[in-house]
């Protein structure tokens, strides 16, 4: 393995550093969750109020790989959306990206988001619309939200496929 790549993943491992202990520091109230919290929060997940949505990534570089995932986990958090599996009607959101600069891919990573509606897996997907834009590391929680943002709108507006 090379110098570069070792240092890219320990670059990325040190980012990802903080993400792991919250999720420590949460896990402990959320283990002593009393019964009618669990089911609470499985009827929100199951409410019908909530849009289906799939997000995928396709690239190798580690800003465009976290892009991906806080998009997941901001639409996981919100009341609005529900994170579907591939077999469901849903709304797919897929993020491509590359490093901005060969030489230097902490820098900062070009993506596109190209948002789709399908049945499910097997069945050709409508296209909706795309955005392209760059993201690093201190955009990323802003550059999620407003991904997030536009998959709102784009439910609003073509609402009428989940029916």
């Amino acid at each position: 393995m090379s110098i570069s790549k070792i240092f890219h993943l320990t670059a990325f491992l040190l980012l990802l550093l903080p993400l792991s202990v919250s999720a420590q520091d949460k896990a402990l109230p959320e283990t002593q969750a009393k019964p009618a919290e669990v089911v609470k929060d499985a009827a929100k997940k199951e409410d019908k109020n909530t849009m289906p949505v799939i997000v995928e990534h396709s690239g190798e570089d580690a800003l465009g790989g976290m892009l991906a995932l806080r998009l997941k986990e901001t639409l996981h958090k919100s009341p609005l959306f529900s994170l579907a599996d591939k077999d469901s009607k849903a709304m797919r959101i897929k993020i491509v990206s590359r490093s901005e600069f060969k030489d230097r891919p902490t820098v900062g990573s070009i993506y596109t988001a190209l948002w789709t509606f399908a049945e499910n897996d097997t069945v050709l997907a409508y296209y909706l619309s795309e955005s392209l834009g760059v993201v690093d590391s201190s955009s990323m929680e802003t550059t999620a939200n407003a991904l997030t943002s536009r998959t709102d709108k784009l439910i609003e507006q073509y609402k009428f496929l989940f029916e």
